[in-house]
């Protein structure tokens, strides 16, 4: 095996540990876990739950060896199981999968979700609608028995849940059988709004847990209901989250991941059929490749996304002109930069209400001075750099921890263009040592580490350069 293979390999599972990490951290069942990781991953159930306790099939043997030392296992034979119903793999016996069930702390079935399913061959499943309304009332009557079982009393309890949680899952899926309500529609576009305003202060790491428990529930959503008017707003939900999805990923410099959600994001954007919102797609995603350093095609993207909805004062388009400038000059293209914030100044004035708010889904003029600072940053243009600084930094929320670290490390780089090689390395210590771990992880970290590259090679062994080695490192561990 390639040492880039095993790279990858090591760079996925860390990936994968993180998140189910940050999943349980913030209360989530195994089995609620797991549903995330078979779907981002594509891997079976048995699978997924390995990897959600974190364990390597050698660790699952020791879990389950020191549990049952008179039925010995090792690692290939959870190989087997997992690799089952392939060719190469071996069905476990009920007694094994019930084992496996309290290993992972799931219902057996849980373990089972991905196997074949022919119950459309049952006549029964294509009766009546008052038929079917019928089974989901009867459904509703026999959840107090699920919720009696020793398995699902155990999980809920230990996860901080009423036992009684299966029988409101099940009134849930009752009610919202059929056509969508039109209050549930309403809960799911205010669950994006949610998200939206969470993208200031929140910790990438933490809202990637929330999105994603989010994005199982909607993929089930989309699943359930076919009314054209439902799919409509549902799939403009679908954009929105998936679009959240691509920010989040690239705050946490997660590259592949990112390029992943980009396609379908541009999906779910293009099914919508809504130019602001395909405009706010392409924006997002247009930052993503900024961040990846593949300048040429943000700029390009940044462009297809301004000429979305000419006529229309949207925050996509207004996003996507700040980035082209940004882009622009990171490539040394001064007229290109200065026609860019131009434009993004002119569409700013257009915005107004919720477009203006603290927000993934807002723009308002502490974004545009902090884009407006970084450009001229790069250009090398100190003084305007530092007026557009300043003023990003008046206007910067309290919580909003990403560009008030950016717009800092972007003034230290500003202050080593100056000579002043110890003040801005104080500078930046002094920035990212206010923040948390999980705060730094990613792009402010690649950005602490630009404003290290950027000292002349001489000054790089300064103590101080040293400090902030140090602690860059340790995030990037």
């Amino acid at each position: 095996m390639s040492g880039k293979t095993v790279t990858n390999l090591r760079s996925q599972k860390q990936e994968r540990d993180r998140l189910a990490r940050s999943l349980r951290a913030s209360g989530t069942s195994w089995v609620d876990v797991a549903a995330v990781l078979r779907q981002r991953y594509r891997v079976n159930a048995r699978v997924a739950f390995r990897y959600a306790h974190g364990w390597s099939q050698r660790r699952a043997a020791d879990e389950w060896n020191k549990r049952w030392p008179d039925e010995l296992k090792t690692f290939k034979n959870f190989s087997y199981w997992e690799q089952w119903p392939g060719s190469t793999g071996h069905a476990p016996s009920f007694d094994n999968l019930s084992k496996l069930a309290e290993l992972y702390e799931c219902a057996t079935s849980d373990l089972l979700v991905d196997l074949p399913d022919f119950r459309h061959l049952d006549n029964a499943e294509t009766t009546s609608p008052k038929k079917r309304d019928e089974t989901a009332a009867e459904s509703v009557t026999l959840a107090p028995a699920a919720a009696e079982s020793p398995a699902a009393v155990t999980v809920n309890r230990e996860f901080g849940l009423h036992p009684v949680e299966p029988l409101r899952q099940g009134l849930h899926e009752a009610l919202s059988a059929g056509a969508m309500a039109e209050a549930s529609l309403d809960d799911w576009e205010q669950t994006v709004i949610r998200h939206g305003r969470a993208t200031r202060d929140c910790p990438a790491g933490v809202l990637l847990g929330d999105l994603s428990i989010d994005l199982v529930e909607l993929n089930r959503a989309l699943h359930r209901h076919r009314s054209a008017s439902v799919l409509r707003r549902l799939t403009r939900v679908a954009a929105h989250m998936s679009g959240l999805m691509c920010l989040t990923l690239c705050k946490l410099d997660d590259r592949p991941a990112f390029r992943r959600w980009a396609r379908t994001a541009r999906l779910a954007a293009s099914e919508a059929g809504d130019p602001v919102t395909h405009s706010w797609i392409l924006a997002q995603e247009a930052y993503g490749h900024y961040y990846s350093g593949n300048l040429l095609e943000a700029v390009a993207v940044a462009r297809h996304a301004q000429a979305l909805a000419p006529n229309t004062p949207c925050v996509g388009a207004v996003l996507a002109a700040a980035l082209e400038a940004r882009a622009q000059a990171a490539m040394g293209h001064h007229k290109e930069t200065r026609d860019a914030l131009s434009r993004a100044e002119v569409s700013l004035s257009y915005l107004d209400g919720e477009a203006l708010s603290a927000s993934a889904f807002g723009y308002n003029e502490a974004q545009l001075r902090f884009h407006e600072g970084n450009a001229y940053t790069h250009l090398h243009d100190v003084p305007a750099a530092l007026k557009a600084q300043d003023r990003a930094l008046e206007l910067c929320a309290p919580g909003d921890y990403t560009d008030w670290a950016m717009t800092r490390l972007d003034r230290a780089r500003c202050i080593t263009d100056t000579g002043d090689m110890s003040a801005a390395l104080a500078y930046a210590i002094q920035t990212l040592t206010t923040l948390t771990e999980p705060q730094r992880q990613g792009i402010i970290t690649l950005r602490g580490h630009e404003v290290l590259n950027g000292l002349p090679r001489a000054q790089q062994i300064l103590p101080a350069a040293r400090d902030l080695r140090d602690l860059l490192m340790l995030t990037t561990e």
